[in-house]
Order: structure tokens, then sequence, then C-alpha cells
């Protein structure tokens, strides 16, 4: 056993691993002593304790019945807390040596795997963020190009000398669209779209939108009104002040019931 230790405390004390010997009935008879520099805990104090006393409840019975059984090696994911509160991930693994000549017992390996969960944590955090940012160009994008779509159809059936007028409207439709892919790219590179706090007339965003939006095809015949109580003039983001606004008019627009008459949408704002 003393050469066995020799050997165990040579390969982890120096690293944020940890390995634990235990008798047949989980006793600890040994633990590498980085766990004092890990967990703040001195490993004398933790010999003759039972292994199982620092799992999970919900695993502990699964874990001990396995190697009661001496099935195969186990592997699963421990989390535990250091005494500052920091929470660490561990891979464990159960190996049972309790017919091993030198060993008898069952030897416990903990591999830290912090750095590769919290990699993963920010991966699935990316992941939403673009989910969110997709979802957002898509939505924002038909708006434009449904109102440019609607002048053209508009220009395919109107006189000769009504087509410029129309052809004017379809360049502004599309510099307004050039526009927002602009923002949006700003909007995604400028720190992972962190929030921007900045002024934010109300009314002339207002206006701006529904330039875009009242040549939808589906616009034809609603009338739209907007009104605020003072002077609209607030403090924002005004990128997701934009999407909001145009996702609330557009959809208004679009799942309007064509049927009725005298359709409208009264739009109210104050601050």
């Amino acid at each position: 056993m003393i050469k066995t230790e020799s050997l165990l405390e040579e390969l982890f004390d120096n690293s944020k691993n940890m390995v634990l010997v235990t008798d047949e009935r989980f006793s600890i008879r040994y633990i590498s002593s980085n766990v004092e520099t890990i967990f703040g805990v001195k490993p004398y104090s933790l010999l003759g304790k039972n292994a199982f006393e620092f799992a999970p409840a919900d695993k502990r019975e699964v874990w001990q019945n396995c190697i009661q059984q001496f099935l195969a090696n186990k592997s699963s994911e421990i989390s535990l807390k250091t005494i500052s509160g920091k929470e660490l991930h561990f891979e464990i693994t159960f190996t049972n040596h309790v017919n091993h000549n030198e060993i008898r017992g069952v030897v416990i390996f903990l591999h830290d795997i912090t750095e590769r969960k919290l990699a993963h944590k920010e991966l699935i955090k990316t992941n939403n963020h673009l989910d969110h940012f997709i979802y957002k160009t898509v939505h924002d994008l038909q708006a434009p190009l449904q109102s440019a779509l609607g002048l053209v159809g508009l220009a395919e059936s109107s006189q000769a000398n009504e087509k410029d007028h129309y052809l004017k409207m379809i360049k502004s439709s599309i510099q307004r669209l050039d526009s927002f892919i602009v923002e949006l790219n700003s909007f995604f590179k400028n720190d992972k779209m962190a929030i921007q706090n900045e002024e934010v007339d109300l009314e002339s965003l207002f206006h701006e939108e529904l330039a875009t939006l009242q040549n939808m095809p589906e616009a034809h015949g609603i009338k739209i009104n907007f009104s605020v109580d003072t002077k609209a003039m607030l403090h924002s983001d005004v990128i997701r002040l934009k999407t909001i606004l145009t996702n609330i008019l557009s959809n208004s627009i679009k799942y309007s019931d064509r049927e009725k008459e005298n359709r409208f949408i009264n739009v109210k704002a104050s601050v």
C-alpha cells in the first residue's frame, strides 16, 4: 500500500484531478492530498469516512449497487462546491479492485471537467444568441421586402406616367432595407448584442416604419393611426425597439381580417 500511495501522490497531488481508494465497504483508506488545495479539507480528516457521504443522494444507491455487484467500471458526473462556494464539475469513475493483491478496494477517480462544462454552457448561450439573431433577421427583412413587392405590383398595373413615382418608392424601400442590414450587422458585432442606451424619438421611429409597412400588399384598405400624449422621447436600444414596433405593426397588418370593412390599427404611446 505504501508503494501504491507513493505512486498516486506522484500522479495526482499536483493536478486538479483527485483519487480515492476505499475498502470494500467504501470507507476511505487514501485520498490525494490536493483535496486540501481544491476543497480546503485536510486529507487525514476524511480517512475512515464513507465515500458515498459526499455523493449526490439520488445517485448514491445506484453507484453503490453497481460496485457491490462487481460490474464493469462505472462512470458518471458529479458537481461539488468548494468552501468558497465555487462549483466544480467532475467526471467520476469507479474501478473495482477488491480482489487486487495490493489495492484490495475500490479506486474512485475524479477528473476535473469544469472548464469543459463552462465552455459547453457558453456554447449554448452563443447558439441561443445566434438563434435569436436569425429569427429577428428573417422576421425584420420580410416587411421591407413585402413592401417593395407590393409597390412592384402597383407599378406593373399603373399608367406609364405613374411608373417613375412607384420606382422612386421602390428605391426608397430598398434603401431602407439596405440600411436595416447595416444596422443588423453592427448590432450583431457589438459585443454579442449588448444593449445600447440612446435617445429615441418614438414618433419619428413609428413614421419611418410605417412608410415601409404601408406598402405591404395586405396593408391596402387599413387605416393606421398613431398618437402620443407628449413628444415621445425616451432612452432605449433603438434597434430592439424598432424590431418590437415592426413586429407588432407587420403582424397586425398581415393577420387582419380582410372580410371586414373599415379596418384600422390604432397605436398609442406615452412615456
